[in-house]
């Protein structure tokens, strides 16, 4: 064979590296560069959005039936009223509702995918995925009750206890659609960072980028208010919502220097959203002021009526709001950006006046069976609160501290590492890493570890793992390395995801943070924490420092609070025992079988 000249083997090398940075479909990237965003990717980008906002307004109209049947359900209950009809109307597909049907979106999605990076498009897809799953399970129950209804069956069930099941599901089922949806949009949005802008018309991208502000700032609004949040968060909200307002129509005219007067679909949506966004600051600030009188005697809490009427009339399609004003506007102007996003209305169930739905008047997610056997229920509620009981007055050996993990739950064990440049000193994540080795020598292959670090990114390195794997573990723990910042936030958030999707029924579910300095926890995080801790996933603190120094140490141990953990200040003396610790957290409960009954 004849040998390559030294100028054949240099080209072979050349193209063979830019075949390697073809196949990662990265190659702008590891030069340091963010890719050009092209037509293509953005549409297929924008149409999971799209989607989703069509799945919205459908749930929205539908929202309406399911009001209807709630009441009517009462009236029969109560003994108000003896029959009823339901004949529902198609929505999913009705084009007299849709521009083009959700399922056409659908399939335009996977049609489009191949567009988008291939280690970027699985999450999208999956979300996707589960909100046409439960849409359609919503769209399945309403066809069930329609069938209840017009076969005669409802007349048989005195108490409708069949139909309060089902409402009893929807309920559910719209807060998980508004979950998703939320879902949906960070991802597709964090997959548009990577990417960089190629402006159509910059007069254009001046006046939309000012108001997508105003698109996000009304969102924190609304999200507050289906929180029922009134705290002094919601009160600065609504003062920066107030200054962008009048900042918007102060600077109108320079926004919109060099764009012709005739452009006068631009101008008049223009002032239909400051319009929109009054409307919905005024709103909120009635609904912090506590100006309710108007939904006195109504069954329905006030945050209920504040949310579904007076603000997402204002925000969404169905009553021209403000997102989907912006939303023309997006695809008026022909530019690359993606449009505002849409939330799901809340579905909340009120029950009758009848003892048999006492406990569940003022309980918005109870056992959906309870008034089908209630007697039987209360039975076993007493044999469980004997076996509690007994437990109590007989603990489990070993006691809590001792260095063994018999007699107590399953471990969920999400650790949370700041990998910030500061931690590298010997006394922060070296000592986490040799306490860990020691916390792994107790665990069982049942027990799951999961790492996330967080730096100016927040990353999985691990996913939940058996503790059986301990070299693994090991391995890649001691491969971490520090970088420069730290933005707690996004780890937070990413460490709560993960809890949920990896979440153990009776198990110690429970995100261990640990950093060695202070920082500020934003509205949405601080939500998603007290929330966890309400879930049974528990969040603990350890604080990694020279000094435990006051101020840090009481924020910390605020967070802790939120999370229902520990704040734990870790030196060299006290890290074994304070991880050990969180490892017992939770104790086995005996369960009753249908033998011991």
């Amino acid at each position: 064979m004849k040998p390559q000249s030294g100028y054949t083997c240099y080209r072979l090398i050349i193209k063979s590296l830019l075949f390697l940075g073809l196949l990662s479909g990265n190659a702008l990237s590891l030069m340091g560069q963010t890719r050009p965003l092209t037509e293509h990717v953005y549409h297929a980008l924008n149409k999971y959005l799209e989607y989703s906002n069509e799945m919205v307004h459908g749930l929205q109209i539908m929202h309406d039936d399911f009001v209807f049947l709630n009441e009517e359900f009462i009236e029969i209950v109560e003994g108000r009223k003896s029959e009823t009809s339901y004949p529902p109307k198609r929505i999913f597909t009705n084009y007299d509702y849709f521009p083009v049907l959700p399922s056409e979106l659908y399939q335009e999605i996977f049609n489009n995918n191949v567009y988008i990076p291939f280690d970027k498009r699985g999450k999208p897809l999956q979300l996707v995925g589960k909100i046409n799953s439960v849409t359609m399970e919503i769209e399945g129950i309403r066809n069930e009750m329609s069938r209840y209804i017009r076969t005669g069956r409802y007349l048989q069930d005195s108490l409708m206890a069949k139909g309060f099941e089902w409402l009893r599901r929807i309920e559910v089922l719209y807060y998980d659609i508004y979950v998703l949806q939320e879902k949906l949009h960070w991802s597709i949005s964090s997959i548009m960072l990577d990417y960089q802008l190629q402006p159509n018309n910059p007069l254009y991208i001046r006046v939309l980028t000012q108001l997508s502000t105003l698109v996000n700032q009304s969102k924190r609004l609304l999200r507050a208010v289906r929180a029922r949040d009134k705290s002094a968060g919601l009160i600065a909200d609504c003062g920066k919502m107030r200054e962008l307002l009048g900042e918007l129509k102060r600077n109108k005219r320079e926004y919109f220097s060099g764009i012709p007067l005739d452009e006068a679909t631009l101008y008049n949506r223009y002032d239909q959203m400051l319009q929109r966004g009054e409307a919905l600051l005024n709103h909120t600030l009635d609904f912090i002021d506590n100006k309710d009188a108007s939904y006195i005697g109504k069954p329905h809490r006030p945050f209920y009526y504040y949310f579904n009427e007076d603000l997402l009339d204002n925000y969404n399609r169905y009553g021209n709001g403000l997102a989907a004003l912006y939303n023309k506007l997006v695809k008026y102007s022909a530019e690359y950006i993606l449009v505002a996003d849409e939330l799901p209305p809340v579905f909340e169930v009120i029950y009758p006046n009848h003892p048999a739905y006492d406990s569940l008047r003022f309980d918005s997610m109870p056992d959906p069976e309870w008034f089908i056997a209630q007697i039987e229920k209360n039975r076993q509620d007493s044999l469980r609160r004997a076996d509690s009981l007994k437990n109590l007055n007989n603990p489990i050996k070993p006691e809590i501290g001792e260095p063994s993990l018999e007699g107590f739950a399953t471990n969920n064990l999400i650790f949370l590492i700041d990998i910030s440049s500061s931690m590298n000193a010997p006394e922060k994540l070296p000592l986490l890493k040799a306490s860990l080795e020691q916390l792994l020598d107790l665990m069982r292959p049942e027990d799951n570890i999961t790492i996330i670090t967080y730096s100016e990114k927040a990353e999985i390195v691990l996913s939940p793992t058996s503790a059986q794997y301990k070299e693994k573990i090991m391995e890649l723990l001691n491969s971490l390395t520090v970088r420069t910042s730290s933005d707690a936030n996004k780890g937070i958030d990413l460490a709560y995801l993960v809890a949920r999707e990896s979440f153990l029924k009776d198990g110690n579910n429970r995100i261990i943070l640990t950093t060695d300095g202070n920082f500020k926890i934003d509205r949405k995080t601080q939500r998603n924490i007290r929330r966890g801790g309400r879930r049974d996933i528990k969040m603990s603190v350890f604080y990694f420092s020279e000094k435990e120094y006051s101020h840090v140490s009481q924020n910390l141990n605020q967070i802790a609070v939120w999370g229902k953990g520990r704040y734990s200040y870790i030196t060299g003396e006290n890290a074994d025992e304070a991880l050990l610790l969180e490892a017992q957290s939770v104790r086995k409960t005996a369960r009753v079988t249908n033998n011991e009954q």
